[in-house]
């Protein structure tokens, strides 16, 4: 028992943080909303429609939904992801070189204690939230590159997503695209174009067809009648003007002006906020990428770090959950450093043997860096982060 303990120490502290972090932010039912809750209810007996697809999945099993019967499948899910993620990260620990470990070791902390990390769908605001599969896609197909074992599986996967929640497109999807692409023409793996250009259109197809073409084929009365007769929604999500009448029927205009206009001058200020403390992470991360952009060659290799970013944006112009956004950006900019160094990336391995050095030749910076990414709080939906909430609060109050 010893033995395994000293194996696998790194994984065991590393479950400890998760653990923590699940009993201090997990809501109890009452607190869950209806944003997360209702999309559980919805199904392909409405439609072909966005979001259709789990819920459907799961009346398979539970024709009756009930909120403990949604609560339970989120805590099962939540606790799959935190699985799969530690898992992925005993992967990268493996893979790691010996001269290189204390960076990855390193990096693996701050990925796991940032304010996207995973654990920010531990919180009220965001459990439950349909994000958790769209990251377990991107897991399961860096893993899948990374032993080449089974990548004909990986265009599924994404559609799946797609259908899971179309804003994988612009979340998770591209760092799935630069994965792709580099196994298929920097490693210039077998079938690995094809593979790549499979996946790019089929799941492009998709997403256009569920964005502009889908829809739910009731009235919004009739929906939430079919709705009610198999659910125990409380009374109050059809009084209200809950997410399907916003998701569903209201058009661009009407969700921009409420939800993306008005807020917009205070997401920005929370956004400069939270950026500002994320500005040693956001430079450890910018100076791995520079060596693997002088590493390469391919003009697009060099542009790898900025597809994640550019991909983004039309999120935050047609929607106002910044902190989803950004937590997608750091995900995918972790899990793609740690695949490409697990991939022996020549650019990746020199950025984290340059951090080991660094971190050896200035621990208490280092330990500082990590401390200040942690106590932040996590990235929330409805609200940028708690950090930058208190400040816009605190100004608006001098100000106005």
């Amino acid at each position: 028992m010893q033995k395994k303990i000293e194996k696998y120490k790194y994984e065991l502290m590393f479950s400890v943080v998760l653990v923590a972090y699940l009993i201090y932010y997990i809501p109890v039912i009452e607190e869950v909303t209806h944003w997360c809750i209702t999309p559980y209810a919805l199904s392909y007996r409405l439609g072909f429609i966005s979001r259709g697809f789990i819920g459907s999945l799961i009346r398979l099993v539970v024709p009756n939904l009930t909120i403990k019967h949604i609560y339970i499948i989120i805590l099962m899910n939540t606790l799959l992801l935190c699985g799969l993620t530690i898992f992925f990260m005993h992967k990268i620990i493996v893979k790691s070189y010996d001269e290189s470990k204390a960076g990855i070791l390193y990096l693996l902390g701050i990925f796991l204690v940032n304010p996207g990390s995973i654990a920010f769908l531990f919180y009220w605001g965001n459990y439950g939230r349909f994000d958790m599969y769209l990251i377990m896609t991107l897991i399961i197909s860096a893993f899948l590159i990374i032993y080449d074992q089974c990548v004909w599986l990986i265009p599924f996967l994404c559609m799946g997503a797609v259908l899971t929640h179309q804003a994988f497109v612009f979340q998770y999807f591209p760092a799935v695209l630069i994965l792709l692409f580099y196994s298929a023409f920097v490693q210039k793996r077998k079938y690995g174009k094809s593979i790549f250009i499979f996946t790019l259109l089929s799941t492009c197809a998709l997403f256009l067809y569920v964005q502009f073409f889908s829809k739910i084929n009731y009235t919004y009365e009739e929906t939430m009648d079919i709705i009610n007769a198999t659910t125990d929604l409380p009374k109050h999500y059809f009084t209200q003007d809950m997410m399907v009448k916003i998701e569903y029927y209201s058009n661009v205009f009407e969700t921009f002006v409420v939800f993306v206009k008005e807020p917009f001058l205070r997401n920005l200020v929370k956004s400069l906020t939270v950026m500002a403390f994320l500005i040693p992470m956001i430079k450890i991360l910018v100076d791995i990428w520079k060596h693997f952009v002088r590493a390469h060659k391919n003009i697009l290799c060099k542009l790898f770090p900025w597809f994640v970013l550019v991909a983004e944006i039309p999120m935050f112009i047609l929607t106002c959950d910044y902190g989803r956004d950004y937590a997608a950006i750091v995900l995918c900019n972790f899990i793609l450093l740690f695949t490409l160094y697990a991939l022996g990336d020549e650019g990746v391995k020199a950025g984290v043997r340059e951090l080991t050095e660094k971190i050896h030749a200035n621990v208490p910076y280092y330990i500082f860096v990590i401390v200040l990414c942690a106590s932040i709080g996590k990235f929330g939906a409805a609200d940028v982060c708690d950090i930058g909430h208190r400040l816009y609060t605190l100004l608006e109050s001098f100000l106005f």
